[in-house]
């Protein structure tokens, strides 16, 4: 079955007229304290109110949010928990009711994962992960903040064992970095919320080593199952992810006839173990060092290899608009270039994307 790599950037474009103006709210920022989200931005000169759009996903399905409160160029509202939520900005003019007024185009999208640690009998695990980076350099600094845990575990592929900073109340032991976008273990000896926000970073390419690892599920990863990752990654035939609420792996199989059995649904932004046969890389990395030159008439765009994969050409006039309403070009090219003529329009935007 043929699957398309869904880690898309946007990844380079051109702008045909330097007059074409794009309005919207910048320098977005989104924070959390005691359990409530904010997020702030730069005044839009003209702008009569601001509008927030918020969705479950990254690229779709988003809608007016009327959760929170405005006090000037910023907006706050409580935090949905667990679960991952996605926001952008519009300036707006003319007057908020009876709703006779038109909006800017989107700011740039902002995001948040919250994990809700439980205990039930003071010594439960639970898995976490920083899909939108952390302001945390240690285990210990994520221990100190949150006071309710005394273990933070980290997977070691290479040795298949947890490495575990543990603290006995006054001294964290074994301390070590925590690093943005991985996924770690941690014990709750009661009940907490851990979040990550910030802007959608660039998934991680995780090197993969022959046995378990422990990879976190990219955020831009909607309706996926174990079997989909399994198959994505190739050469994997067991995928598991830690149940807190019975303290339990669920395991789905590979077999060898290639049915996947007790498959089970993975959400965006969760942690997963998933066992490999070979050494491999995964998710695959997108199509880099993008180049756009113009010759004659025509508008060329080039980039680097991605070993194994073909490629995808999308464009639109608009970049803010979701990705699942971008226009596509080409697909499943083999080369790494692609052309046309410049367009008519004042402007365009492209994605390059690698598939299989």
């Amino acid at each position: 079955m043929k699957k398309q790599i869904t880690t898309m950037i946007l990844l380079s474009f051109i702008i045909i007229s330097i007059n074409a103006q794009i309005v919207h709210p910048e320098n977005v920022i989104i924070s959390e304290e005691n359990d409530y989200l904010s997020i702030e931005w730069d005044p839009v000169i003209g702008a009569d109110f601001y509008t927030i759009y918020s969705s479950m996903y990254f690229d779709s399905g988003f809608v007016l949010d009327c959760t929170g409160t405005f006090y000037l160029t910023s907006w706050t509202a409580p935090i949905c928990c667990p679960g991952n939520k996605f926001y952008y900005v519009r300036a707006a003019f003319g007057e908020p009711y009876p709703g006779i007024y038109y909006e800017s185009l989107r700011s740039e999208k902002v995001g948040i994962s919250s994990y809700y640690c439980t205990t039930t009998n003071g010594t439960d695990w639970n898995t976490i992960a920083f899909p939108f980076g952390t302001d945390y350099i240690y285990a210990s600094d994520l221990g100190n903040d949150i006071l309710y845990c005394d273990i933070i575990s980290k997977w070691d592929s290479e040795n298949q064992e947890w490495i575990n900073a543990t603290y006995d109340g006054n001294t964290w032991f074994n301390d070590f970095f925590l690093e943005d976008y991985y996924s770690y273990r941690i014990n709750a000896i009661s009940s907490f919320s851990i979040y990550s926000y910030g802007y959608l970073l660039t998934p991680t390419s995780f090197n993969l080593q022959e046995n378990w690892n422990f990879v976190t599920i990219p955020f831009n990863r909607n309706f996926m199952y174990a079997s989909d990752l399994g198959d994505e990654i190739g050469v994997c035939t067991k995928v598991k992810q830690w149940r807190t609420w019975n303290q339990e792996w669920i395991l789905s199989e590979k077999l060898p006839n290639g049915t996947w059995i007790n498959d089970f649904a993975i959400e965006a932004c969760s942690s997963i173990m998933v066992y490999v046969t070979n050494n491999t890389t995964w998710p695959v990395k997108t199509p880099s060092n993008i180049q756009i030159i113009i010759s004659d008439s025509n508008i060329i765009i080039s980039w680097d290899t991605v070993v194994g994969y073909t490629y995808n050409v999308y464009s639109l006039s608009d970049p803010y608009i979701d990705f699942e309403n971008w226009f596509l070009e080409i697909s499943g090219i083999t080369e790494t270039s692609w052309s046309e003529t410049i367009p008519a329009s004042e402007k365009k935007f492209y994605y390059i994307t690698a598939g299989n």
